[in-house]
């Protein structure tokens, strides 16, 4: 494919995303009200992800962020930090990839949608390991208002993993693993 063209399409989708995400999150003009009344706006976040005790049993463990001001009002942005930081965090994430990251992420009513570079399948390999690491993703996205399906893309295409996980169309729920 022509670089032109494959630039082209790119500008295409980054177009299309950011459309879907102003209707998606109209709050947004809200965002700037309270900010510009002195409102105070402010939102913890946790972060979820597996630790494991000297027996080598797996918990999960929870990382505290706090958002205050207008940050405290863009859906859009917490939802990026609540994901980049699970993400994009190997050395404190269980099986996630060095080198992966949030592509993007957005939620369409009931669905939160994750993109994320193709490094996340560099995981390590083994049921166990796949299960690990889309669990934590599941457990964080169960945080997100009003989500009740998960939709895990891959460089923006629906993959089957190598342990054979299905990664889209996935019910929400906290007290369910995948």
């Amino acid at each position: 494919m022509p670089i032109q063209l494959k630039n082209t399409l790119r500008r295409l989708c980054v177009a299309l995303v950011t459309i879907a995400v102003l209707f998606a999150f109209p709050q947004t003009a809200k965002a700037d009200t309270l900010a510009s009344t002195n409102a105070p706006a402010f939102v913890t976040l946790y972060v979820y992800r597996y630790a494991f005790d000297n027996a080598g049993n797996a918990y999960f463990e929870t990382e505290r962020f706090e958002a205050h001001g207008r940050l405290a009002s863009d859906t859009q942005a917490l939802l990026r930090i609540r994901f980049a930081n699970l993400l994009e965090s190997p050395a404190k994430t269980p099986c996630v990839a060095q080198g992966t990251r949030l592509l993007g992420i957005w939620q369409d009513h009931d669905t939160l949608f994750i993109n994320v570079s193709r490094e996340i399948l560099s995981f390590g390999g083994g049921v166990a390991n796949e299960r690990l690491l889309l669990n934590q993703i599941l457990r964080n996205a169960a945080e997100v208002p009003g989500a009740a399906c998960l939709v895990l893309l891959v460089e923006g295409a629906e993959v089957t993993w190598p342990e054979g996980s299905r990664t889209a169309w996935i019910p929400i729920r906290a007290d369910e693993t995948w």
